[in-house]
């Protein structure tokens, strides 16, 4: 069941908690046109031990979906009066894909909000990224709904995901406004904060699929570069939606590298 809040930024958040209220907190962050649903078969790892907020970003799940530019600022910004509303002073925030680059965006300029940093199917940068290119491409042919072909092929993955929580997705994905995935994918496509990485000073976990067609090893080399002294882990046969594929493995180790850095 999802719950809503009301942020100072004006959106109406929804989101999924779940895990022992007193213990640490650990907000996760989706992909560009998924929801919380796309971490919800780690959730229940992650919940054994942290207290676990899964949010529906702005334009994305049960939301608020405002028709404006969408900056990553915005989303960033919408975590932190996430945080100020439910008085959680620090936490550790892990993202996936468009999630991960909200997540360096907040440990860059809210570091004293970030006690663990876990970037997962990331970058340094997506500006100039031939997937978003081609990501550009399609969304202008849709006409009032995304092609059903289209979102077979955006929703696909190497390796077998569960076909109950992949039927789900894919309705909320078909859910997202068309102008939400143009605001969103523009913003992706034109903001380059990657000069930044390197004020980045918590503890950063990178996580990356070897079969991932979207951010190359080629990103994880410069992005590991960027962050100092990042722990860097590749899983082999296993794509850009590393969570969805291997969910178990990917919440133990998610988990594991936050009770280290404790």
């Amino acid at each position: 069941m999802k719950l809503s809040i009301s942020l100072k930024t004006g959106i109406e958040m929804k989101y999924v908690e779940a895990g022992p209220p007193d213990a640490p907190v650990l907000i996760l962050l989706h992909g560009l046109t998924d929801s919380s649903r796309s971490w919800s078969l780690s959730l229940p790892k992650l919940a054994e031990n942290y207290h676990v907020y899964v949010l529906d970003q702005r334009g994305h799940g049960d939301s608020d979906a405002p028709d404006s530019p969408y900056r990553l600022s915005d989303f960033a910004e919408d975590v932190i009066s996430f945080m100020d509303a439910l008085s959680i002073e620090k936490a550790s925030i892990a993202g996936h894909s468009m999630g991960s680059f909200v997540a360096q965006l907040i440990a860059i300029t809210h570091p004293q909000c970030v006690t663990n940093l876990v970037l997962v199917g990331s970058a340094d940068k997506t500006a100039g990224n031939e997937t978003l290119d081609w990501l550009w491409e399609n969304i202008q042919q849709f006409q009032g709904k995304v092609d059903p072909a289209f979102l077979e092929e955006w929703t696909s993955t190497p390796t077998p995901v569960d076909p109950e929580f992949l039927a789900r997705l894919k309705e909320e994905t078909a859910a997202v406004p068309v102008y939400v995935w143009k605001h969103a994918t523009q913003m992706l496509m034109t903001e380059d904060f990657s000069a930044h990485l390197s004020e980045i000073k918590v503890p950063t976990f990178i996580i990356w699929g070897e079969q991932d067609a979207v951010f190359p090893y080629e990103d994880q080399v410069r992005l590991q570069a960027a962050i100092p002294q990042a722990k860097f882990q590749s899983y082999p046969d296993v794509g850009h939606n590393i969570q969805w594929e291997i969910p178990q493995q990917i919440g133990e180790d998610i988990a594991s590298f936050v009770k280290e850095n404790l």
